[in-house]
């Protein structure tokens, strides 16, 4: 390692230079705009009547989906597709978030650019903690500024910094660093005021987003590895931390925040075996996102079969990195905090669904195991280690730090200028209705869509300034083949091959847990959705469509996804079968 590097890690303002070179990675994310939710705090923010009645951004931001009567509005509208659980809420409660964003609001409304400046700033700030962090924890100057190097060049971190919305991760990330630093002074050198200090930054972190619960992770394996208390006594001093995380569940469950009725997000408290399930299946996959920078995104899109073995492969791949830091981890106190915090900061991730962009407090961990673990190897220079490390195991450690020290410097600000790509289909639904005279006075029917997308239509036209339509209804999922077969003149009969919600990507508004039963009716304005079969996990195999009015009624707009985008889509004729093949790509 170059002696000019090393001493620039050891340097003193070496946490304001990678703070810096952190920003300046992400630096074209300045020019994305807006997308995703983005559209939906605009109008909230600027209370748009299509957001119903104006209600406080501080608490509102965030709640997408409603529970009972209050998502009257969202099903008679079809932005909830047809299959959505009754019970269905996903509401967060994050009022440090939010003002931020209102504040935009407040000063720069149609500043984008701007808008983005404070995302980075943001940033800025959190990887200046972290840095201090590794410094005032990592055994070693040198691991430290390595460490810190690798977290502000994480091309993970693109999107919670390139997408306005997703500022909740980087707003607890900073909150959360000063409760560990001012936890570990009040600890280490005594006084109430930094106790004080440090449960009042924890207030401001889960204020900021649920992530903050990533900061108790690092302080209960601070506690377990490196504090000088024993025993149980150890975790006396966590205690006012679960009081504040109880009281905190208590009050949002009670103002009716948390997840239910989705098949993507599963809220620990209300369903922990299905927690337990979906931590056994998520945090392999998020570890190894973590280490191999290869992006975990596309996996609820996948079928049943391939996310079983890629979950098996990402298990596998975890247990090698076992093997791996092993020595690391049974000679070093350092390597077992960081591996702890890392892994214990999985465990509340695992509520939603596997994302690369929630590897923010998991990569402080990874990144301090890694460079702990490459200082131990002698990869710093100085005495060679005793004994000698085996050369797979140095050549290993040796690759996963050029990877994420080197490797992936090209690819962080690309990604950072492609942060919201995700969102591209929204736009391309948004757009398949663009040129139409009447959409205002239009029933959109999507043979096929994306729950999302569909949803997000209204809400991007709104935003542009181009009319709503009426209504929508979205009859299936661009991620199965569907066989549509006309059996009278206002009826259609639909079997997606596989069934509905064959996939994880289209169960974000209703689980598997939520069975549906023969016969049962779904009514929506001018439409009633008859199940007339269902699976072995009680998932709609067949289902009717009988509409108040014949399919070719001018009332009706029906429109299909392809590879190639969006259509108008001719109805068959009665009696006749037309098949709409899957949107995604051969393999998949």
């Amino acid at each position: 390692m170059p002696g000019p590097i090393q001493s620039l890690w050891k340097h003193r303002l070496w946490p304001l230079w990678v703070a810096l070179a952190g920003v300046v990675l992400m630096l074209p994310s300045l020019f994305v705009g807006i997308d995703g939710d983005d559209f939906i705090h605009r109008l909230k923010l600027q209370h748009h009547p299509l957001m119903g009645e104006p209600r406080s951004a501080i608490w509102e931001l965030f709640r997408f989906f409603p529970p009972g009567a209050e998502a009257d509005y969202l099903r008679e509208g079809g932005i909830m597709p047809w299959w959505a659980s009754d019970e269905l809420r996903i509401a967060f409660a994050r009022p440090l978030a939010s003002a931020t964003h209102v504040l935009d609001y407040w000063l720069w409304p149609d500043g984008f650019v701007v808008q983005h400046v404070h995302s980075l700033l943001w940033y800025g700030l959190a990887v200046g903690l972290v840095a201090v962090f590794y410094r005032r924890v990592a055994a070693g100057a040198t691991a430290a500024g390595l460490a810190a190097w690798m977290f502000a060049a994480e091309d993970a971190h693109a999107l919670p910094v390139g997408w306005l919305a997703n500022r909740n991760a980087l707003v607890p990330l900073v909150f959360g660093m000063a409760t560990i630093l001012l936890h570990i002074r009040w600890r280490e050198r005594g006084g109430w005021g930094a106790m004080g200090a440090a449960m009042g930054a924890f207030l401001l972190a889960l204020a900021g987003g649920e992530a903050a619960l990533g900061a108790i992770a690092y302080l209960v394996a601070w506690h377990m590895t490196l504090s000088e208390d024993r025993g149980l006594e150890r975790f006396r001093p966590l205690a006012g931390y679960a009081v504040v995380i109880v009281a905190w569940r208590i009050v949002y469950e009670a103002y009716g925040f948390g997840a239910h009725g989705s098949g993507l997000y599963v809220d620990p408290g209300e369903e922990p075996l299905a927690f337990a399930l979906a931590l056994a299946e998520r945090a392999p996959l998020l570890l190894f996102s973590q280490f191999s920078q290869v992006p975990v995104d596309p996996w609820m899109f996948l079928t049943t079969e391939v996310q079983v073995a890629f979950s098996v492969f990402c298990a596998l791949c975890c247990g090698a990195l076992g093997i791996l830091f092993w020595p690391f981890l049974r000679t070093a106190a350092h390597a077992r905090f960081w591996a702890l915090g890392m892994s214990f900061s999985l465990v509340p991730l695992c509520a939603s669904f596997p994302m690369d962009r929630l590897l923010v407090f998991p990569g402080i961990g990874a990144f301090g195991l890694l460079a702990t673990s490459a200082q131990a190897l002698g990869m710093f220079g100085g005495e060679p280690p005793n004994p000698l490390p085996h050369p797979v195991r140095k050549l290993a450690v040796g690759g996963l730090v050029l990877l994420h020290a080197a490797l992936v410097l090209p690819w962080t600000p690309l990604r950072s200028s492609l942060a919201t790509t995700m969102f591209k289909p929204n736009r391309v639904i948004a757009d398949s209705i663009r040129n139409h005279p009447d959409m205002a006075e239009k029933k959109v029917v999507w043979v096929n869509s994306i729950d999302l997308g569909t949803a997000y239509l209204p809400v991007i036209r709104a935003v542009e300034g181009d009319p709503v339509p009426r209504s929508m209804l979205q009859i299936s999922s661009i991620l199965t083949e569907n066989h549509l077969t006309r059996l009278d003149e206002d009826t259609l009969e639909v079997r997606p091959v596989g069934g509905f919600l064959a996939r994880r990507g289209d169960r974000l508004s209703r689980g598997i847990r939520d069975p549906f039963s023969v016969g049962q009716v779904v009514t929506r304005p001018g439409v009633q959705v008859e199940v007339i079969e269902v699976t072995a996990d009680g998932r709609p195999a067949i289902a009717q469509f009988h509409f108040d009015v014949p399919l070719e009624d001018p009332s009706l707009y029906w429109i299909t996804l392809s590879l190639k985008g969006a259509s108008e889509f001719k109805v068959p004729g009665i009696g006749e079968t037309v098949i709409v093949p899957t949107a995604l790509p051969p393999g998949l």
